[in-house]
């Protein structure tokens, strides 16, 4: 799950996880993360690992995507982990 336009992505713990926020039970606050991108950051979607790196917050709150979210990662830098 990412915005293009605003400039945020999901991190899930598998590709092709249940998606978090539909489960309506709440189970997900310690299996996900928004990465917040600066926004002259180029999104695309992988499925493969990635390495992050920026400033990590965390406690219950809606944040910048409009989701209530747990951890959130802001200034968000990341790169492929090549096999």
């Amino acid at each position: 799950m990412l915005s293009f336009d605003k400039h945020w992505f999901l991190l899930i713990p598998a590709p092709g996880a249940e998606c978090p926020f539909d489960n309506g039970d709440e189970t997900y606050w310690n299996k996900i993360m928004m990465a917040f991108v600066p926004s002259d950051t180029k999104l695309r979607y992988t499925s493969g690992a990635l390495e992050l790196t920026g400033t990590l917050d965390v406690g219950i709150k809606i944040d910048e995507s409009g989701y209530k979210t747990m951890f959130r990662l802001y200034d968000t830098s990341f790169k492929e982990i090549k096999k």
